[in-house]
């Protein structure tokens, strides 16, 4: 009677700290997909990045010929 009641405790248990851990492996889940989603919004795309540095060097090409214009004065 006394090892079927320590059998039953012992499963209990083993489903209880399985069900926990597996609670807790679907919760860490949902929290890297809300991560990787939010990294989607946050980051650019090569191509974007390239339009973007390109009217960078152009503002500073201006600028440039602004300041030999200037100094040449």
């Amino acid at each position: 009677m006394e090892m079927g009641f320590l059998a039953d405790v012992l499963i209990g248990v083993i489903i209880g700290g399985g069900s926990w851990y597996i609670n807790h492996l679907t919760a860490r889940i949902g929290r890297l997909e809300e991560r990787i989603n939010s990294t989607r919004e946050t980051f650019i795309h090569k191509d974007e990045m390239s339009v973007m540095m390109g009217r960078i060097e152009d503002r500073f090409a201006r600028l440039e010929d602004l300041l030999h214009r200037l100094m040449e004065k």
